[in-house]
C-alpha cells in the first residue's frame, strides 16, 4: 500500500476459508489535503480488495492516471529580516504551472519563482498551488530580527598597548587605564573628524614618542 507515492504497508494474509471486511491497514493523522492511495498486488494467485474507508470529512475521488500533486523541499524555514531563500516545488505532471502566495506579505514575500524574502519579524505561511486546482503545498516561514554586530567592551585597568604600523614595526607601551581611554578616544575621533590631530604622543621616560593615525594598521591592548 502506498500513500502519495510512499510505501506505507506490506501485508500478507492467507486463509483457506472465506472471510469478509477485515481491516488490513489503518493510517491516521494525515495532513488535511488531497492524498493519493495505491494498492499493488504482488502475489501469484488472486487478491480480493473490499474498500477504502475515509472519515466524514473526506471525499473519495475516482482513480486518475494523470492525478496532480505538489510538494515542497521544505515544510518550514527560518529567515532574518532582509534575508532571502528559495523554495523548490515538485509537481505531477512535471510541467504544472504554480501560483505562489504568502499569508502575510508584511512578514514574508514570495515571487513567481519561489524566492522567499523576510520583511519583518513574525511568521507567515507560503503556499504553492497548482493553477486551476485546489492542490497545494505549504511552508511555514519564521522571520527573526537581523543580527546587529555589537562593539567589543572597552578594556579596563592598566595594560600594554601594542600598535602595528604600515612599515611592519610594532610599538609597545605600558599604559594606565586613563591613557588607554584617551588613546581610543583620539583614534575614534580622528576616524570621524579630520580636524582632530593626526598625531598621538606617548611619553617613554625622558623622551616623547609619536604615532601617526593613518600609519596605524591595528592596535591591541593586553
Amino acid at each position: 500500500m502506498y500513500i502519495d507515492g510512499v510505501k506505507v504497508n506490506n501485508h500478507s494474509l492467507y486463509r483457506k476459508d472465506n472471510f469478509r471486511q477485515v481491516l488490513v491497514y489503518e493510517c491516521i493523522n494525515l495532513d488535511n489535503r488531497e492524498h493519493y492511495f495505491e494498492y499493488k498486488f504482488t502475489g501469484e494467485n488472486i487478491t480480493a480488495f473490499d474498500a477504502v474507508d475515509i472519515d466524514e470529512n473526506g471525499v473519495l475521488k475516482p482513480y486518475n492516471e494523470d492525478i496532480e500533486s505538489i510538494s515542497l523541499d521544505k515544510s518550514s524555514m527560518s529567515l532574518t529580516v532582509g534575508d532571502s531563500k528559495e523554495l523548490t516545488a515538485t509537481t505531477t505532471p512535471a510541467d504544472s504551472q504554480i501560483e505562489w502566495s504568502s499569508s502575510d506579505p508584511s512578514i514574508a514575500t514570495v515571487d513567481e519563482n519561489g524566492n522567499i524574502k523576510g520583511i519583518a519579524v513574525g511568521t507567515a505561511t507560503i503556499t504553492a498551488k497548482i493553477k486551476v486546482t485546489d492542490t497545494i503545498a505549504t511552508c511555514e516561514v519564521t522571520v527573526t530580527a537581523e543580527d546587529v554586530p555589537t562593539d567589543p567592551e572597552e578594556p579596563s585597568g592598566d595594560g600594554t598597548l601594542f600598535i602595528e604600523l604600515e612599515d611592519g614595526n610594532i610599538k609597545q607601551y605600558a599604559v594606565t587605564e586613563k591613557k588607554i581611554a584617551d588613546f581610543i578616544k583620539w583614534y575614534k575621533n580622528r576616524d570621524n573628524d579630520d580636524s582632530e590631530s593626526p598625531i598621538y604622543k606617548f611619553t617613554k621616560g625622558d623622551y616623547k614618542d609619536y604615532v601617526v593615525h593613518d600609519k596605524i594598521v591595528w592596535f591591541e591592548i593586553r
